[in-house]
């Protein structure tokens, strides 16, 4: 099955260090706080036959809402420009415009990987998200990187 990659659109860089990367130019611009919480939440429909539903049916349906659910806090929009910004630290390093990235490329490719292989300057940017079972943390994350493309292709650089 072959499958069909958007093109990337590239914006105006929103920094001067990422002016002249097609990886960080191509994501989704920076939010702000405003825009993270309307993006974020999540209102579910209650049906209005539903709220005439016995109590111990109507207990059913408040299940489903609960899990559709999602109210934006501090937290979530803190979460939102951590995850923001390590994205875009992450791909700093990767520059696909420049010819050094695709040598290097090429020389992993070549390499006897029974020897260690250390890219310097490509140290993981990494985070922790701690919080008792069943306060939304997954949920959360995964509402952050829904609004994030999987994948773009590239055809000026010939990169995916």
């Amino acid at each position: 099955m072959m499958i069909k990659l958007p093109f990337a659109q590239y914006r105006q860089a929103e920094i001067c260090e990422y002016e002249g990367q097609p990886l960080i130019n191509a994501l989704p611009p920076i939010n702000s706080p405003q825009d993270t919480a309307k993006m974020l939440a999540r209102f579910p429909k209650v049906d209005e036959a539903e709220k005439a539903l016995p109590a111990h049916i109507r207990r059913h349906a408040m299940m489903r809402i609960v899990d559709q659910f999602l109210y934006p806090t501090k937290s979530h929009l803190q979460l939102e420009q951590m995850i923001s910004g390590m994205i875009r630290r992450g791909y700093l390093s990767r520059n696909i415009a420049v010819p050094d990235y695709h040598r290097n490329l090429d020389a992993v490719a070549h390499t006897d990987f029974n020897a260690i292989v250390r890219n310097a300057g490509n140290e993981a940017l990494v985070s922790s998200i701690i919080g008792c079972s069943g306060t939304g943390k997954s949920t959360a994350v995964e509402a952050i990187l829904k609004t994030y493309p999987q994948a773009f292709y590239h055809p000026e650089y010939q990169h995916a």
